[in-house]
């Protein structure tokens, strides 16, 4: 019994092979099998539900999208907590979304999600930070899904050349646009040694980056160019998710 008087529940199951799972309340144990049945419900990402409706799913998907927003304007804390939860929920976009404040930082947790061709960041941003993570793990490419053309048929050659490239280390962001002509005037420069006016020119473009699509609120394939993530030290990476963008009003941090 807790300090509150409610019995904790202890829940066996075969299948968990773990220790039983403890709730400190029948109330706790009742919401985790609620957040359960939603998740199961509403399919992998890969192939999601979209006839499961009601209306925990529809405060839940609203839930992403104010998150989203909150990311976008520099809140990421705020989004991180909303996001975790409609991840629980199994939402689409909140796991991924998630996926990306914890990868530069902004919250603690380990998702590292592998990027499916359906996200819109996958080819520039998502694919090829999955491809960096697998390069520096020393791991070989054996079962790497996205490479796996019996898995994904279409994109596949484009997964296994990222690889080969990002073995090589040939590989660069190059994200296009604007965003893309500060990105290459920054390499330059940190090229040269001069990280920190990389940085000062990333940082001033950053307000004017714009999200590729619902699952996408951060530039995080900086993280997988070799030359620019020296960059984005552990204080510039907050600082860049605290940054408002993508069209997003909001007050800038100090520089950092």
């Amino acid at each position: 019994m807790g300090p509150d008087g409610e019995w904790a529940v202890r829940e066996w199951a075969g299948w968990h092979a773990a220790e039983p799972r403890r709730y400190p309340s029948f109330a706790a144990y009742m919401i985790a099998m609620h957040r359960q049945f939603h998740q199961m419900e509403a399919g992998d990402r890969g192939q999601r539900n979209t006839d499961f409706v009601n209306e925990t799913t529809r405060e839940q998907d609203a839930a992403v999208g104010r998150a989203r927003t909150l990311a976008l304007r520099g809140d990421y804390e705020e989004a991180a907590c909303l996001l975790t939860e409609a991840g629980e929920y199994g939402r689409p976009h909140a796991v991924e979304l998630l996926d990306q404040i914890v990868r530069l930082g902004g919250v603690p947790g380990f998702h590292r999600l592998q990027p499916l061709p359906g996200e819109s960041a996958f080819r520039s941003d998502l694919l090829p930070l999955a491809a960096a993570e697998l390069a520096d793990s020393g791991r070989g490419a054996d079962g790497w899904r996205p490479a796996n053309p019996e898995v994904f048929p279409g994109t596949a050659p484009a997964a296994a050349d990222i690889l080969r490239r990002m073995n090589e280390g040939t590989w660069r962001y190059a994200p296009g646009g604007a965003w893309g002509e500060v990105v290459d005037e920054a390499r330059e420069k940190a090229c040269r040694g001069e990280t920190d006016t990389a940085w000062r020119i990333l940082r001033a473009a950053i307000p004017r980056w714009q999200s590729l699509g619902p699952d996408h609120i951060a530039p995080v394939g900086l993280l997988a160019d070799p030359v620019l993530a020296v960059v984005l030290t552990p204080e510039r990476r907050l600082e860049l998710l605290a940054t408002p963008r993508g069209g997003e009003p909001g007050r800038a941090p100090a520089p950092n």
